[in-house]
């Protein structure tokens, strides 16, 4: 039978210990590194997380000869739903909304506007830092412009503004959706540069 001879090269013995060390240093570094990528992937929900916006239910101002028309209103009374499921799906807190007929006559009217502070009210009973007043303007058949105003509850403030054109039939649905999430994706814009905007002043003023 045959027996099996090991090797051991000169200085293998002195070698060995070393390549040990390395090697769980090596590992550590992978460790942390590993670590280090988790945290960039999680830190900038935490430090930039999305805040709380309210949407009101959009107003009909229709300056056509045939003012609000029952195709219209029901239109127009689609927006809101559909702005909310869009800024949810990206990151936004939007509290659920029952909203009034005196609220809808002071969106139409411009009154949430003309005083942003009673919208600013609402906001903050549904824990809100943000305020979407909506409005669809109807200059023509085929023609409107539908624009949302976005309060800043904390400031009583009218900071921005988002707005899109909606052409064609008022019985086109997907397009009043396709342009509807065309708005929200602005108010994402608009909110994510004001949320950045803002960080050098909060971290001068600590």
């Amino acid at each position: 039978m045959k027996r099996t001879v090991r090797t051991v090269l000169p200085g293998a013995r002195d070698i060995l210990p070393e390549i040990g060390i390395n090697m769980s240093l090596v590992r550590r570094t992978t460790c942390l590194r590993f670590t280090i990528a988790i945290l960039f992937l999680v830190l900038p929900e935490v430090v930039f997380a999305k805040p709380s916006v309210l949407i009101l239910d959009c107003a009909l101002q229709d300056d056509t000869m045939l003012p609000d028309v029952p195709d219209e209103l029901a239109r127009t009374a689609s927006v809101a739903p559909v702005l909310r499921a869009t800024l949810r799906e990206f990151g936004y807190t939007v509290p659920d909304y029952v909203g009034s007929d005196e609220n809808l006559a002071l969106t139409e009217t411009g009154y949430f506007l003309a005083h942003p502070k009673i919208a600013a009210e609402l906001g903050r009973s549904h824990n809100a830092d943000w305020v979407g007043i909506c409005t669809q303007f109807k200059f023509s058949f085929l023609v409107s412009i539908l624009r949302v105003h976005l309060v800043d509850v904390a400031k009583n403030q009218v900071v921005t503004h988002a707005e899109t054109w909606m052409r064609g039939s008022m019985t086109d649905f997907r397009m009043t959706r396709r342009s509807t999430r065309s708005l929200g994706e602005q108010v994402d814009d608009l909110l994510q540069q004001i949320t950045v905007a803002d960080k050098p002043a909060d971290g001068a003023n600590r």
